[in-house]
């Protein structure tokens, strides 16, 4: 770490000294060399210094006092993080009282931790972005394309697979999706000449989640809180369409390095269940309408296989809600995240399970705005259990609120 210093002079300050060491102090990056190697020997430390630095600014020395604010750390945690450290290296200036190599030892395992947690965070960024397909959007607007033009009866030629940034309407389209959790549209002629806007969800939904970030978002702030505050429960879904929001949960667990708690994840796995509750005439969202949303259990647990997360922390519940919930060996639940569309499927949901919900805990509803039939339930279903605590919004499509502490 030695090579921190050497990038500008006066980058540490020790009981007043601007020097790299002194007759009675040995000098932070000499400290940090002998710390690493006692510590982390034999393994390299290639990214610890840019860590270590996040950590003390962020949390220890006080870099909000500083002429630096949080937007400095942002630009240390992306992709060129050391580049950019190095350049700010000449201008930080930071007090740090360490006076020998036993001082450093003492916070070892506090900055250490610190250094983890932004690995963590990184982490869960970049698997929120693989679930988006936000990583190669791209590719997903070839696919687009090729079906766009199917559709009009166009066709498609090679340049225009290679040249798919040049559809820059379409591109924005999709990230607007990852974004809200919307679907696209597509422009479609018509006989008559005219266009009309019209989904095909059926081929389009290409992500490994639909639920789009503020929601992604919503997951991690409610299973970090429980973790936070030990707030007791499993995590649920009932209603995982490809597994999405399961697997961000799974990842979460696995960034933190927790083992005691389950991810349960309810579906049928045959798609959303004929609507036959008068509650849920005229939605009609069952496999013979819309057969991308009924995935096999064996795809999801695919895809948890491939984003490494698939263990004895996950656990299937194949079929009806009402036939699956209230036997389910789940004891206490930290998170309930309703995805179930209709009336018959949130009610069937939360009768067996919100009782489980721990004080402190987490009910997340996914469709409270974009499927009527499932607004009606949870406000019948709050009405009738006085459940008074404030319904949050997420965005435009979902709710979500926290059990009371003292309930």
């Amino acid at each position: 770490m030695s090579q921190i210093a050497a990038v500008g002079k006066g980058l540490a300050t020790f009981c007043g000294s601007a020097q790299e060491g002194s007759a009675d102090n040995e000098g932070l990056a000499s400290c940090f060399d002998r710390v690493t190697l006692t510590k982390l020997a034999p393994s390299p430390c290639v990214d610890l210094a840019v860590h270590f630095h996040l950590a003390a600014l962020n949390h220890h020395f006080g870099l909000a006092a500083a002429s630096y604010n949080s937007g400095v750390l942002e630009e240390l945690v992306n992709a060129n993080g050391w580049a950019v450290l190095s350049g700010h290296c000449k201008a930080l200036y930071f007090t740090i009282v360490v006076r020998n190599f036993d001082t450093i030892e003492s916070h070892w395992e506090e900055l250490l931790m610190l250094a983890k947690s932004d690995v963590a965070r990184r982490y869960l960024e970049l698997l929120k972005k693989s679930l988006l397909n936000e990583l190669y959007i791209e590719n997903e607007a070839r696919i687009v394309l090729v079906i766009l033009n199917l559709i009009n009866k166009r066709a498609t030629g090679l340049a225009d697979l290679r040249d798919v940034a040049q559809q820059r309407a379409l591109l924005d389209a999709l990230a607007l999706t990852k974004e809200t959790g919307g679907a696209i549209m597509l422009p479609v002629a018509n006989a008559d000449g005219t266009v009309s806007n019209k989904g095909a969800r059926n081929f389009t939904e290409l992500s490994h989640t639909m639920i789009g970030r503020p929601r992604l978002d919503n997951i991690q702030f409610c299973v970090e809180t429980v973790l936070d505050e030990d707030v007791p429960g499993d995590m649920i879904e009932t209603g995982i369409w490809r597994g999405g929001a399961t697997i961000f949960m799974r990842g979460i667990l696995a960034a933190y390095g927790i083992t005691d708690r389950t991810i349960w994840a309810a579906d049928s796995f045959e798609g959303v269940p004929p609507p036959t509750h008068p509650e849920d005439k005229g939605l009609d969202l069952s496999a013979k309408v819309f057969p991308i949303l009924a995935v096999s259990v064996d795809e999801v647990s695919n895809l948890f296989a491939r984003y490494g997360l698939l263990d004895d922390q996950v656990k299937f519940l194949k079929g009806w809600f009402k036939d699956t919930l209230a036997p389910a060996p789940i004891e206490k639940l930290a998170v309930l995240r309703l995805d179930g569309d209709l009336y018959e499927s949130t009610m069937d949901a939360l009768g067996p399970l919100y009782g489980k919900v721990s004080p402190g805990g987490f009910v997340i509803v996914d469709d409270y705005f974009s499927c009527p039939p499932c607004k009606r339930a949870i406000d019948e279903f709050r009405e009738v259990n006085k459940i008074d605590e404030k319904l949050s919004v997420i965005d435009g499509h979902s709710v979500f609120w926290r059990k009371r502490k003292d309930a």
